[in-house]
């Protein structure tokens, strides 16, 4: 997969004689959309036994949601050294729930070291998993 696609802000350079609007964010995005109820999906998520069943955590690893809402949630994941934040949203549009995880790195990790390392990669296993378990 290439770097650039994964970023969720990519760098835009802003026009000559201007200040950019907001920082620029180093976040890594993922989307996957299911023929699935909102609740069905949020459930997989917030249920630790059904999330056992997907989110593998990375060896000696943890994975803990630290806050959530209706169609949203918050999270860490960590070896207990390196630590990365990770923000879900769904959304429904009646039809199909997308799901939106966005993968913050904390330093001194960065999003060019969680792409070496395979750890996006394993996002994206994570996500067909659950897709996969979303389907009736």
């Amino acid at each position: 997969m290439r770097e650039g696609s994964l970023y969720f802000d990519r760098p835009v350079a802003p026009l000559q004689g201007t200040q950019p609007v907001a920082p620029v964010r180093h976040d890594l995005c993922f989307r996957r959309a299911a023929g699935a109820s909102l609740a069905a999906a949020t459930e997989q998520w917030t249920d630790p036994h059904l999330r056992a069943r997907w989110l593998m955590p990375m060896r000696s690893a943890r994975f803990t949601i630290t806050h959530a809402g209706p169609a949203w949630l918050e999270a860490v994941e960590t070896d207990g050294i390196y630590v990365v934040r990770v923000a879900v949203a769904f959304e429904d549009d009646g039809v199909l729930t997308t799901v939106t995880v966005r993968v913050t790195p904390v330093p001194p990790i960065t999003p060019a070291l969680l792409i070496a390392s395979g750890y996006t990669d394993r996002w994206e296993e994570r996500l067909y998993a659950l897709t996969d378990r979303l389907i009736p």
